[in-house]
Parts: C-alpha cells; structure tokens; sequence
C-alpha cells in the first residue's frame, strides 16, 4: 500500500524541488548577493517581469516544462508507476 503514496510524493517532491522556491527567492533575498540563491524559475521570471522578455522566458518555461516531463518519465519507469503488483 506505500508504494503508490510512494511515487506520488516522490513525483511532487521532485517538481516542487525544481519549480519551487520562487516565492521565497523573490521575496527573502531577490537573487542574493551576485544571484546566490537563484534558480531556473526565478531567472525565467525576471526575464519575463524584470526585462519584459516575454517570448524568451516562454521558451526558457517550455523547456523546463520538457525537462520535467522527462524526470517524470524516469521516475515512473523506475517505480513501475506506483503499480500493486511485484512484476512476477
């Protein structure tokens, strides 16, 4: 029965590891000293709000998009995708 709340939270946890974080960048420290604390989403959302560089941060978001569906795939093909049975 944990091997299908398993995947799940291993899933969200490793979307959220990668989309996560912008609010508490933006507001704690803004990129940080010299962009220390900057991550991919925040990058993409400065090009897009601080430099009104709408078309590049879509194309940057769609790319991690892709990156994410990938990540995803090798999870579920790991895990079996959470599936009940022990594959005999």
């Amino acid at each position: 029965m944990r091997r299908p709340t398993s995947f799940f939270v291993l899933l969200m946890s490793t979307v959220a590891a990668i989309t996560g974080g912008l609010d508490l960048i933006f507001v704690l420290t803004n990129g940080g000293p010299a962009n220390g604390t900057s991550l991919a989403i925040f990058y993409i959302y400065q090009q897009a709000f601080g430099f009104g560089e709408f078309g590049y941060a879509a194309a940057m978001g769609t790319f991690l998009v892709l990156i994410m569906v990938l990540i995803s795939a090798v999870i579920f093909k790991l895990t079996r995708g959470g599936r009940f049975d022990d594959g005999e």
